[in-house]
């Protein structure tokens, strides 16, 4: 996937997973993580991952009993931007949630002490 304007002041990492339970047949949603652009693009981009693993697994610990991972994004912009460029390609996903990696570093951070 492109990665949209250097410039950008955020960057967005996203998963695309096929879920399923003995409830709902298979869908594919997008799980995204978005933080702030510290110019570290290495280190922003781990935090964003790392986000999105744990989200995965309380996905599955609460709601679905089979995730696969369809796809791994990331990009250099907004979440909203990337969005809009996955439902280019798949036009069936559906938005699961934009978790604040900012917001859940800190926190975080504030459990350590």
């Amino acid at each position: 996937m492109d990665i949209p304007s250097p410039g950008s002041s955020k960057i967005c990492a996203c998963q695309l997973l096929k879920v399923s339970s003995n409830n709902e047949p298979e869908k594919m949603i997008a799980v995204f993580a978005q933080a702030t652009n510290n110019g570290d693009l290495s280190f922003d981009f781990s935090l964003a991952q790392t986000v999105l693993q744990k989200e995965k697994k309380h996905i599955q610990d609460l709601f679905f009993s089979k995730i696969k991972v369809q796809e791994n994004l990331t990009a250099i912009s907004d979440c909203s931007l990337l969005f809009k460029n996955i439902k280019l390609k798949y036009d069936e996903v559906t938005m699961y949630g934009v978790l604040d990696v900012d917001a859940l570093s800190q926190l975080a951070i504030k459990n350590r002490r």
